[in-house]
């Protein structure tokens, strides 16, 4: 369990203090590029609510599926 989930962070939270002031804004302005953008987001049950992804869909924001209990290969943390 993560830290936010520890200290009570739910979808509802995480949607109107996170995804929609911060994220959404971020994907717009990167989103009209050739390939566009997918967010990638843990397992955190705010990231993968029906709360949360009924709002991702509505916003527009495409996901990248991400498999559970998947060890972290992102290669830009190496940089």
């Amino acid at each position: 369990m993560s830290e936010r989930d520890q200290l009570g962070f739910n979808s509802q939270q995480y949607v109107k203090e996170v995804l929609v002031p911060h994220l959404l804004p971020f994907y717009n302005r990167f989103s009209g590029l050739d390939e566009g953008i997918e967010m990638v987001e843990d397992g955190a049950s705010y990231h993968t609510s029906e709360y949360t992804t009924k709002h991702r869909i509505q916003l527009g924001i495409k996901h990248m599926d991400w498999p559970p209990h998947s060890p972290d290969l992102n290669p830009i943390e190496n940089i």
